[in-house]
């Protein structure tokens, strides 16, 4: 679940479906990805990514990448095909919990704030 020890992962389409990954590439270390549950916003933060192929399940292992060893922290993982129109491989996104704020206090401006020389 997210925002808890462990690693929460979300997959999805880049070009059909909705393409609700189309843009996965876009995704930069520190880049800001809040989930929206019915108590809480989980505020993750984009720490890397990576390509690898379709059958490289270890990326959702409890401790991203390193199967078999005992979670310590929360992370989020986002895979969609790669590259674009393609099945080929998988685009992989790695973010961190940064917090989990109460849906009752509101998301915080800063939190969704554009940050200062990032592209628009």
């Amino acid at each position: 679940m997210p925002g808890v020890v462990g690693n929460f992962s979300v997959s999805g389409h880049r070009t059909t479906y909705g393409r609700p990954f189309h843009n996965i590439d876009l995704l930069a270390k520190g880049d800001v990805i809040v989930v929206e549950t019915k108590e809480s916003y989980i505020v993750y933060a984009v720490d890397r990514h990576l390509i690898v192929a379709p059958d490289s399940v270890e990326v959702l292992a409890p401790v991203p990448q390193h199967p078999g060893v005992a979670a310590t922290e929360a992370w989020m993982t986002i895979t969609s095909c790669h590259p674009k129109f393609s099945a080929t491989q998988r685009f992989v996104v790695f973010a961190k919990l940064m917090t989990s704020i109460p849906r009752a206090n509101g998301l915080p401006a800063s939190i969704m704030a554009v940050p200062a020389g990032a592209a628009t």
